[in-house]
């Protein structure tokens, strides 16, 4: 069988069917673009609300830092009040002790004898 002559007529119809396989093609990538964008909005607000809680989580951390360091001033001051009375006590006691040996030479000295009561 002999080829038939391609005319113009042919030649429009192959292309209007490239151009419509082409542009149902485009139609279907653009539907998965809005599928897409959908999620990625989806994601931003969500992604949004994360970071607010974490801004809030941080907010909190920071107070609760602020409440603890407060509680270590607290302890320290006491600590060196503990301190300060530890030191004296210790002064006083070896003051007592001095004491109670200068009381017994003294005693000694005048021939007492001391009662413990």
């Amino acid at each position: 069988m002999p080829k038939k002559p391609t005319d113009l007529d042919d030649v429009i119809g192959a292309i209007s069917d490239i151009t419509t396989m082409v542009s149902e093609r485009f139609d279907a990538m653009d539907q998965r673009f809005d599928a897409m964008d959908q999620r990625f909005d989806a994601m931003d607000a969500r992604l949004f609300r994360v970071e607010s809680k974490l801004e809030e989580h941080d907010k909190r951390f920071d107070e609760i830092d602020a409440k603890i360091n407060k509680i270590f001033q607290i302890l320290d001051g006491h600590m060196k009040r503990i301190e300060d009375i530890l030191q004296d006590n210790v002064a006083r006691d070896a003051q007592q002790v001095r004491m109670e040996k200068w009381i017994f030479q003294i005693a000694d000295k005048l021939d007492l004898k001391l009662k413990y009561e």
